[in-house]
């Protein structure tokens, strides 16, 4: 084999090892930019789930409230009850 056919050869080496890199350089950007999505999910994620937290804890303030209410009618009502008791035996 001559001198030209292992230069030749020699160059091949090259681009072959230069299209390696080069793949690699485009493999770990990929997975960088899958990282970063991931991160960006995560973080919506946890933006939802706060979200969704303060909407419950709206409706158990509500419930709260609403069940004070009524307990304050249903002592209204007994009062008015029991005081409507007592003049009639006046």
């Amino acid at each position: 084999m001559s001198v030209a056919h292992y230069e030749t050869l020699q160059d091949k080496l090259a681009q072959l090892k230069d299209a390696r890199d080069a793949l690699n350089v485009l493999r770990d950007e990929h997975r960088e930019k899958r990282r970063r999505e991931q991160e960006e999910l995560e973080r919506l994620r946890q933006i939802q789930m706060a979200q969704k937290l303060e909407v419950l804890r709206q409706k158990k303030q509500v419930s709260v409230g609403l069940f004070i209410f009524f307990l304050c009618l249903v002592f209204a009502y007994l009062s008015a009850f029991v005081y409507l008791d007592t003049c009639v035996f006046l």
